[in-house]
């Protein structure tokens, strides 16, 4: 189980921040990493733009020169897309469409997917794109926060949401090979624990596999979940957060468990790594 391609959305307004943090997981992983520009398609009904071709390509090679700085700064190699080589590598791909009809593709053969935290990204088209590689890639979503929001952390410590359903074990089984370096914190938001995979359970799970880990004890006091989960990350100074994530489509689920993706979504002090 391991890491070998990794796939981000990039745009220049979106700044440096997550490309500098999916370069350095490629430099890591010894992976490869695939910068995805999406430029609008002329038929998509913006050609209403004035220049809306120039537009596109000052878009795309603005990107273009962000990429080719930092991979240089990060010291991972620049590639062709179909070249295989044994060391770290990137390729810039752009592509015309739609972004969250493109990603969701480009995407199903990556092992992690990118993406710069939704704090910044208040408008909806960013917001479908988050969703859309959530629920529509069937891969992990790793979301980095803005540097200037960023909490200074012990990036060796993990707190893990568990509650035992489909899509957190599936996060967590998908962010085993980020988790080896790690102190892993498994965290209920209970309680007591009702469902039949306690976080014991998961420790032993995750023991097997290698990785440091321990139950995460902490009053709730009647918080609500997000609540409890940005306690605890506090607590234990964590540098990242592993949970499952919930679809809309799932009404019973929305109104039970999903608004705490949506709460999660804009918490901006830490990486979060989902998946559903």
């Amino acid at each position: 189980m391991s890491i070998k391609t990794i796939i981000i959305p990039f745009s220049s307004y979106e700044g440096k921040d997550s490309l500098s943090a999916a370069l350095s997981l490629t430099k890591k992983h010894n992976a490869h990493l695939e910068v995805l520009h999406v430029t609008p398609d002329s038929n998509d009904g913006l050609q209403i733009i004035t220049d809306f071709d120039s537009e596109n390509k000052r878009m795309q090679e603005s990107a273009h020169a962000i990429f080719n700085k930092t991979a240089d700064e990060i010291e991972v190699d620049i590639t062709e897309e179909e070249e295989i080589v044994d060391y770290p590598s990137a390729t810039f791909v752009s592509v015309e469409g739609k972004p969250d009809k493109v990603l969701p593709v480009r995407a199903r053969l990556a092992d992690l997917v990118v993406m710069s935290g939704v704090v910044e990204k208040n408008d909806a088209a960013y917001r479908n794109l988050v969703h859309a590689a959530l629920f529509r890639t069937g891969r992990p979503v790793l979301l980095i926060p803005p540097a200037k929001y960023k909490r200074q952390t012990v990036q060796e410590n993990v707190i893990i949401a568990w509650d035992g359903s489909f899509e957190a074990a599936r996060a967590v089984n998908l962010a085993i090979p980020l988790l080896r370096d790690s102190k892993v914190f498994v965290f209920t938001g209970v309680e007591k624990e009702t469902f039949p995979l306690s976080n014991k359970n998961l420790v032993l799970y995750l023991q097997r596999h290698g990785i440091s880990a321990e139950a995460a004890a902490h009053e709730l006091h009647d918080a609500t979940p997000e609540t409890a989960i940005r306690e605890i990350i506090q607590e234990m100074d964590a540098g990242m957060l592993v949970m499952g994530a919930y679809s809309r489509e799932d009404k019973m689920r929305e109104t039970l468990l999903g608004s705490l993706t949506h709460e999660m979504l804009d918490y901006s002090e830490i990486p979060i790594l989902m998946a559903n």
